[in-house]
């Protein structure tokens, strides 16, 4: 009979920004974990609306860092994680302050982690079933989507929860509750500073497709996230470059030329409808954020294609051909772009 392993060190990190209203609901969670070895990493990106003395009287044991300006998402939790693994951490958890866990769910991820390290999986991240905090048997996230023009979805937002408690192979987990272990973490590394936020849980789950990492669902493991989408001006600046980014750095030149013609096409889509939406001015500022970071960008590419070991062709089967955004529903993308996006992607893998 093989012996029980013994509890991980687990760090979890919630990055705030003016999250308050969360608060109290995420930290009354928390304290009833039956996990053994846990503790509470919070980086408050200078709020204003009393984040920070709600943490001061917070009766759970939490260590915290004010930050004296938002430096992001992205760059808050590379703190938290780089603070976390040197101070002992095998594990980090990254939690959305807009969600509520369900007793168990730190000790079933640690389940599944082990159990696909003794199987001899190259296990890279994970992620608990996502539901809807308000519609509790709605499902938010079992896993990302990822179209191969670089655009991210939760995948099967608003179906009913999935039935059955095994393990899911996915392709990118969701930023909202993240599992990254230590030894992904020293190889791959965090999230990309300079996407500030939005797509960074993306960005890192493909980079450790490039290593070989298999990325799973804990179908055992349950969270609450109180999600809404947003159209906000500024959520589209930085959704647009950060997609940019994602493709020009994690694609293969090969790859990257296949696809050019079809990128360059619903580039063009977007521009018209970031006129009609109006965030035509961020959309161009993305622009002028790429070319002004060029040079960084490039460098980033050099590195992720120098220590890859995996073709593009191994894993692109599994992106996405489509867009089904279930927030966004379009007859122009249901019926003309989808059509073309599908033939033209399997073009492109035959090509590959």
């Amino acid at each position: 009979m093989t012996e029980p392993l013994a509890p991980l060190n687990t760090w979890i990190i919630v990055v705030t920004y003016n999250h308050q209203k969360y608060l109290a609901t995420l930290f009354g969670s928390l304290a009833h974990l039956t996990h053994p070895n846990y503790h509470v990493l919070v980086i408050d990106n200078r709020s204003t609306d009393g984040t920070r003395e709600f943490l001061r009287s917070q009766p759970l044991p939490i260590k915290v860092i004010y930050q004296p300006e938002n430096t992001g998402f992205c760059e808050a939790n590379n703190l938290g994680m780089a603070r976390a693994f040197a101070a002992g951490a095998d594990v980090c958890v990254l939690l959305n302050p807009d969600t509520e866990v369900t007793p168990d769910f730190l000790a079933q991820l640690e389940i599944s982690y082990q159990y696909q390290l003794r199987k001899g999986v190259n296990v890279g991240l994970l992620q608990p079933v996502i539901l809807h905090q308000q519609r509790r048997e709605w499902l938010n996230t079992a896993g990302n989507a990822i179209h191969y023009l670089g655009f991210g979805w939760c995948k099967d937002n608003g179906y009913p929860r999935p039935t059955g408690n095994q393990d899911r192979e996915i392709i990118s987990v969701s930023g909202a509750c993240l599992y990254i272990p230590k030894p992904y973490y020293q190889r791959v590394g965090g999230f990309n500073p300079v996407f500030f936020a939005y797509s960074e849980d993306q960005d890192l789950s493909w980079r450790g497709l490039l290593r070989g990492y298999r990325h799973f669902c804990c179908g055992s493991a349950v969270i609450y996230h109180d999600y809404h989408f947003s159209k906000s001006t500024a959520k589209w600046y930085h959704v647009e470059k950060n997609r940019l980014m994602v493709v020009l750095q994690n694609y293969q030149r090969q790859t990257l030329l296949l696809v050019a013609p079809a990128l360059f096409a619903v580039e063009l889509l977007i521009l018209v409808y970031s006129i009609v939406g109006g965030f035509f001015g961020e959309k161009l500022k993305g622009y002028g954020f790429l070319i002004r970071h060029r040079k960084r960008i490039q460098t980033v590419r050099r590195q992720i294609q120098r220590q890859r070991t995996v073709p593009d062709k191994v894993f692109l089967p599994q992106f996405s051909s489509e867009l089904v955004f279930s927030e966004i529903r379009n007859p122009l993308i249901t019926w003309l772009v989808n059509p073309i996006l599908r033939a033209y992607f399997a073009l492109a893998r035959r090509l590959l």
